[in-house]
C-alpha cells in the first residue's frame, strides 16, 4: 500500500464515519495534517526517488543529483521536527490519538 492509497482510506473512512473523527476538527490542526501530507507528497516522496535509485542499483543519477536529494530530504524532515516539537499541537486530539 502507498502512502496516497492510505491517504485516500483515511479522508474516505472519515467520509463515512464523521461521529467517531479519526482526523483532527479544530481548523488550524486540520490544516497542518493536511500540510504534513501535501509536504511529504510533494517534497519528500520526489527527493526519495534518487536514492531509492541508488540503492537498488539503478545508474543514471549523478553524484550531485543525489546529494540534492539527500539536502531537501533533510530539509523536510527538519520542518516535521519543528512542527512535532511545537507544543501548541499537543492540545488537539482525534480518535486516532
Amino acid at each position: 500500500m502507498t502512502l496516497v492509497e492510505s491517504l485516500a482510506i483515511l479522508v474516505d473512512l472519515e467520509a463515512k464515519y464523521p461521529t467517531l473523527a479519526l482526523l483532527l476538527t479544530e481548523a488550524k490542526a486540520l490544516g497542518i495534517v493536511r500540510m504534513v501530507e501535501m509536504v511529504g507528497l510533494i517534497e519528500l516522496l520526489p527527493a526519495m526517488f534518487p536514492l531509492t535509485g541508488q540503492i537498488l542499483g539503478v545508474p543514471g543519477d549523478t553524484a550531485e543529483k543525489l546529494e540534492q536529494s539527500k539536502q531537501q530530504i533533510a530539509a523536510v524532515l527538519s520542518f516535521f521536527e519543528e512542527l512535532l516539537a511545537d507544543d501548541s499541537l499537543r492540545d488537539s486530539s482525534a480518535r486516532a490519538d
